[in-house]
């Protein structure tokens, strides 16, 4: 008998995220954004400057990606990267300016497409739901 990946949170987590993150593509089409940019620059906007690699593990993406990522956010002139003066051994990833004022602008994006995603759900089950998950991504780090 094989089971029915329907029953897994697992599987529900994965095609939501494509969904929301073909929603996403959708609204910020024309802004020059890419939805792995944007959520790049709200990790940056609220976090940075951070390192590459703390930003490969909040983006769940690969070192190669990430750097393919930073590289496209350079030559927009959205992020700089300069060298922990700590640890000579890190680059940290900075927002610049021009960053923090796409981010303003994209964030009523952000809104919109959490409002329209979050309709009919109480804040009492999304809160039970992210306490849920992050129970799972303990469990599974641990």
């Amino acid at each position: 008998m094989q089971s029915d990946p329907h029953e897994s949170i697992a599987f529900h987590c994965n095609i939501t995220l494509k969904v929301f993150l073909g929603a996403l593509g959708e609204k910020l089409k024309g802004t020059g954004i890419s939805p792995g940019q944007f959520l790049a620059l709200a990790n940056l906007t609220s976090f940075g400057p951070i390192s590459q690699s703390e930003l490969a593990a909040r983006l769940a993406i690969t070192g190669a990606s990430t750097t393919k990522l930073i590289e496209r956010m350079e030559r927009d002139e959205w992020v700089r990267r300069e060298q922990d003066s700590n640890d000579r051994r890190v680059k940290l990833v900075i927002p610049t300016e021009k960053a923090t004022e796409i981010w303003k602008e994209s964030d009523q994006i952000r809104k919109e497409l959490l409002a329209q995603a979050y309709q009919g759900i109480s804040p009492e089950e999304l809160e039970t739901v992210k306490r849920v998950l992050k129970d799972i991504r303990a469990n599974l780090d641990g």
